[in-house]
């Protein structure tokens, strides 16, 4: 057996047949070491994240391979020798954060061994200050929150201090008010953000 996890195919022979020319028949079946592994990646909510690469590291720190999860968030390196390794992230995809860059995982022979890896989806949060033109808090305005695909995504209302917030997914909105009190003046101002990096985002508008 060598350390790379492959078999030497040979045969010690204890006895000398009586016949030098004769043949000997020998039978022995391969012994297989090697194993798989099977890394799962997932959100928070446990949902395949498509596109996080990752290397396979062996005990010296050599990278084997690298590899990127399916549409299943899904890896699996065949024919792994029985040993110890290291699974490295090497990057996320957009709109994730890499929550555990590495990972030990023992290779047993003719084993699946299961890893699970989970990245975060990156979120934020938008607060709006609602204002009259006295700069007096003002509630019960509407506002309907729309993704870079112009469609909606939620509506917020404010409340007796003027304020309504919503967490978001990464990615690019804008918003626009679509109902107020009696007495003002919608504000028809489309207001466009973006939400990344763990990003908190403040508006600020006023009726007249």
């Amino acid at each position: 057996y060598s350390t790379s996890g492959n078999v030497q195919d040979y045969a010690v022979l204890d006895t000398i047949p009586n016949n030098a020319n004769e043949s000997i028949s020998i039978k022995w079946n391969k012994v297989n070491y090697n194993g798989e592994i099977e890394l799962v990646k997932v959100d928070q909510d446990n949902q395949p994240v498509v596109g996080a690469e990752f290397n396979l590291v062996d005990s010296n720190g050599t990278v084997l391979v690298t590899r990127k999860t399916g549409s299943d968030g899904k890896i699996n390196f065949i024919n792994v020798p029985a040993g110890n390794y290291t699974l490295v992230e090497v990057s996320a995809p957009e709109g994730y954060t890499i929550k555990n860059k590495s990972t030990n995982v023992t290779v047993k022979a003719n084993e699946k061994t299961p890893v699970k890896v989970v990245n975060d989806r990156i979120t934020g949060k938008i607060i709006i200050t609602k204002v009259d033109d006295l700069a007096r808090p003002l509630g019960n305005v509407v506002f309907e929150v729309y993704n870079s695909k112009g469609q909606a995504v939620g509506q917020m209302k404010t409340d007796a201090q003027g304020k309504a917030s919503m967490t978001l997914d990464y990615g690019k909105y804008y918003f626009k008010e679509i109902s107020c009190p009696e007495g003002y003046i919608m504000d028809d101002t489309t207001y466009r953000f973006k939400v990344d990096q763990e990003n908190r985002t403040f508006y600020q508008t006023s009726n007249h």
